[in-house]
């Protein structure tokens, strides 16, 4: 059996309306997903399976499971770069340090002792250090362990990598030094942008955050696209981290 457009149309409004399908999955994103390699289409490519799905309320547990990972698996390139973000942009901006310099140290520490965390814990704390640090050494160590899990994980990257990147926001963050007639600006640390911060890590762009957009001609605006699932996934995530405490947050990237 062929599963074409009317078929997977079908289905997907059938998996839709189940009490337990992810509130995160839309029709259209389940229609897609059939439209892959996977297990949903194969299971549906079965004449029996797609006759039974319309008369029975008892479905494979492995159809509930296919959903859930379709709502909530995410590339490993993204999973690195959400770890990224909280350390340089959400976690600094969000929460509360009184001494920077100590909890820097507090951080740095962890990383030392703690050998069994996985790559995006480790993303997450040295990028975190690199930014809330004003200790050169450290922020200098820091960048080092980004850069050789960057090396180790994404060799040929190159602009894209993950270290890369992490220093064009870095860039993008510091006000450099200004010099006029008659005084001296010294330079500082700005905030990251979260809104660039998106776009570089994400592909994120202005029209992800609006509902309608300028399109000219008689119609003059429209509604914007809807939003992807997989930036749809990454914010979800991301959202999740905000309001994390740290170690909640070494857990939820673990």
């Amino acid at each position: 059996m062929e599963l074409n457009l009317q078929k997977r149309q079908k289905i997907a409004w059938r998996l839709k309306q189940l009490e337990d399908c992810p509130e995160l999955l839309t029709y259209h994103d389940i229609k897609d997903a059939l439209d892959e390699v996977g297990y949903l289409k194969d299971y549906f490519l079965n004449k029996n399976n797609y006759k039974n799905l319309f008369v029975s309320d008892i479905l494979p547990q492995d159809i509930y499971q296919s959903l859930d990972n379709l709502s909530i698996n995410l590339d490993l390139t993204d999973r690195r770069r959400i770890a990224l973000f909280h350390g340089i942009v959400q976690y600094p901006q969000t929460k509360k340090i009184l001494n920077k310099e100590e909890y820097a140290l507090t951080v740095k520490n962890t990383i030392f002792n703690d050998n069994k965390r996985n790559e995006l814990s480790y993303i997450f704390m040295n990028s975190l250090v690199s930014i809330i640090s004003d200790d050169d050494k450290i922020v200098l160590e820091s960048r080092k362990n980004l850069k050789m899990i960057s090396d180790l994980m994404e060799e040929g990257y190159e602009e894209d990598s993950l270290f890369s990147q992490y220093m064009m926001l870095n860039e993008k963050a510091l006000k450099l030094t200004e010099v006029s007639t008659y005084s001296v600006a010294r330079g500082e640390r700005l905030q990251i942008d979260k809104l660039s911060a998106l776009k570089i890590l994400f592909d994120f762009n202005d029209e992800d955050f609006q509902d309608i957009k300028w399109v000219g001609g008689v119609k003059k605006f429209d509604y914007t696209a809807y939003l992807s699932l997989r930036k749809r996934k990454i914010y979800k995530q991301i959202d999740m981290l905000r309001v994390a405490t740290f170690k909640e947050a070494l857990n939820l990237l673990d």
